[in-house]
């Protein structure tokens, strides 16, 4: 008896959503043990080199060892930032990227 429920385009509908769940839209950078200008520095690098695909970067910045870094992160301007989430975490700050 043949399976009426199979359907032959299933194998291609799981490997492409295999594809789609490894890819990274979003990625994390830890600033801590950085100086202000050298969080700077990495930060400004990461968001030239991340991949187009990307559209979040959560950046942990911390906040028991002072403010200064957290202040720079959420004043930093970049052309790929579209907007700044501040949450109720408040040792990271999330940038929604747009696409390059």
């Amino acid at each position: 008896r043949k399976n009426m429920l199979k359907n032959p385009y299933i194998s291609d509908t799981k490997q492409a959503l295999r594809e789609v769940r490894s890819m990274s839209f979003s990625y994390s950078l830890d600033l801590h043990g950085h100086t202000v200008e050298s969080a700077r520095r990495l930060l400004t690098e990461t968001l030239r080199s991340l991949p187009a695909e990307v559209r979040e970067l959560e950046v942990i910045h911390g906040y028991h060892q002072g403010t200064a870094i957290r202040e720079m992160i959420r004043s930093f301007k970049h052309p790929r930032i579209e907007r700044k989430i501040l949450g109720m975490n408040q040792g990271s700050t999330i940038f929604e990227l747009k696409a390059k």
